[in-house]
């Protein structure tokens, strides 16, 4: 496995619980997902001004793929 490919399975994992306790905290679905949805584009958009990183729409598609995942299983 690449250093990449555990990179997104570490965003895949740490979205996905960090929604599902959202979840579980606020007993609703959407405004978890838009809320910790929100949370990841920022996350993303800090990026862009981090020396030494850089923004990108894939990680970003992983992190809402893991939201939504931490979701379904709360």
């Amino acid at each position: 496995m690449t250093e990449y490919s555990l990179l997104l399975l570490a965003h895949l994992v740490l979205f996905a619980g960090f929604g599902a306790v959202l979840c579980f905290a606020w007993r609703r679905f959407w405004p978890t997902v838009v809320f910790a949805g929100l949370y990841a584009a920022i996350d993303e958009l800090h990026q862009h001004w981090t020396p030494g990183r850089q923004t990108s729409a894939g990680d970003f598609a992983v992190d809402v793929a893991g939201i939504g995942l931490g979701t379904l299983l709360c």
